[in-house]
């Protein structure tokens, strides 16, 4: 198996990356690669304003008014061994894999000599094809095909947004902001589960001394959806923290904290608008600004629409999707802390990620839509840990790092497609 450099490949997305792929500003694109015998790209759903009515004729919840407890066909029999890929590491740290909707893996390294991380794009099969930077602190999403990223650069307080081919190939890029230009805040950015992304950041306001919290959305060719939105404006001190999440029904739920501990929230609908702001929870926990490395959301979409909210280790609630009231979180996830779950089968169960208290070995639990348990996967031995569901289904472990210092993977193509 061909192996790609730890640091020879970061630096040299780090140089694209940190100047910007057209320097400071600005707008990149290119015609996505068509590779032989591949089929045209699926193009988004795009919602139009007027689609969307009062009596959110979209909405596609009804069905699971009284969700599924049904496990049929969610637990596979047999994964078998896996295949296994290698990135070099040297002095870097392996981070969590993920694929796109094509089986297309993106593994992805953290350098302690650069504090930057960087990512290369590997063939179903294992074949490495591009290396891309991720910057100092970043987000991944995968897409039907090729990927979104939200970083900040290294070397730089600029966050850009960056859509990628499923080879790696630059798409289009576009700074977000210069937080340089602004003295700081903070920015998030999430996978849109029907296609897409979006990204929220604080901006500084028209006015002297005020500050908004905007969100765009963005197709899975990285063009636009919608204009930069105002979810909220404030004055004096940026926000503590902000974040960002998109669910199955096509709606975005901006989040921030201000001052105070207590987190607010606001829905974007569909049509562009937004609900009225409403208190998510009121003594919330902050995680720590700019992050280095990979950055998670506090926020995971729900089968029928809406979030689950985490705090730290704990599930503390659900976020009905365009509600402005919350629930207490589902009973199967407060009662499995210390967890991350997946939507898998085109929406007919979760694949859930639970650490052994050692903190090593990982297990995966599959649960029907209701909650309830449909049993574990039953992945070989072998000290597997930060397991991960890509966008087709595929399930990406990393194993414990081997004499030669390498990042090793071992992963089961669309397993749970």
């Amino acid at each position: 198996m061909k192996s790609v450099s730890g640091v020879s490949g970061i630096l040299a997305a780090l140089v694209l990356w940190s100047g910007g792929w057209l320097g400071c500003g600005g707008e990149a694109r290119v015609e996505p690669e068509q590779l032989p015998g591949e089929p045209t790209e699926e193009r988004d759903h795009e919602v139009s304003p007027s689609e969307e009515d009062p009596e959110d004729a979209l909405d596609v919840s009804a069905a699971w008014n009284t969700p599924s407890h049904s496990c049929t066909g969610l637990v596979p029999s047999n994964p078998g061994a896996g295949r296994t890929v290698n990135r070099n590491r040297e002095s870097e740290g392996c981070l969590p894999g993920t694929t796109d909707g094509r089986g297309d893996l993106a593994l992805g390294i953290f350098s302690t000599l650069v504090d930057a991380a960087s990512w290369t794009v590997f063939t179903p099969d294992g074949m490495p094809r591009e290396t891309f930077s991720g910057g100092v602190s970043n987000v991944l999403m995968p897409q039907k095909s090729g990927f979104h990223l939200v970083g900040i650069g290294f070397g730089s307080r600029i966050v850009r947004f960056s859509a990628l081919s499923r080879t790696g190939a630059l798409l289009a890029e576009r700074q977000l902001v210069d937080l340089r230009l602004q003295g700081g805040g903070d920015w998030h950015a999430a996978e849109d589960p029907r296609g897409g992304s979006v990204a929220t950041w604080i901006r500084v306001g028209a006015a002297p001394g005020t500050w908004q919290v905007v969100v765009q959305r963005f197709g899975t060719s990285g063009e636009p959806r919608t204009p930069i939105l105002t979810a909220h404006e404030g004055t004096g001190a940026f926000p503590r923290f902000i974040d960002v999440g998109a669910d199955t029904q096509g709606r975005v739920l901006v989040l921030w904290m201000e001052t105070t501990n207590e987190l607010h929230g606001r829905w974007l609908r569909r049509n562009q608008t937004f609900t009225s702001e409403f208190l998510v929870l009121a003594n919330a926990s902050s995680p720590i600004s700019f992050d280095v490395g990979l950055r998670e959301s506090l926020l995971s979409p729900l089968i029928g629409g809406g979030f689950a909210l985490k705090q730290e280790d704990a599930w503390v609630a659900e976020i009905p999707s365009k509600k402005t009231t919350v629930k207490p979180a589902p009973s199967w996830l407060a009662a499995r802390p210390g967890t991350k779950f997946f939507i898998i089968r085109g929406g007919h169960g979760y694949a859930l990620v639970m650490s052994t208290p050692g903190g090593d070995q990982g297990r995966l639990e599959i649960l029907a839509p209701a909650g309830n348990s449909c049993g574990d996967v039953p992945l070989p031995d072998g000290g597997l840990r930060q397991i991960r569901v890509g966008r087709d289904g595929t399930v990406i472990s990393k194993a414990p790092p081997t004499e030669d210092d390498v990042c090793t993977y071992r992963y089961w193509p669309r397993l749970l497609h």
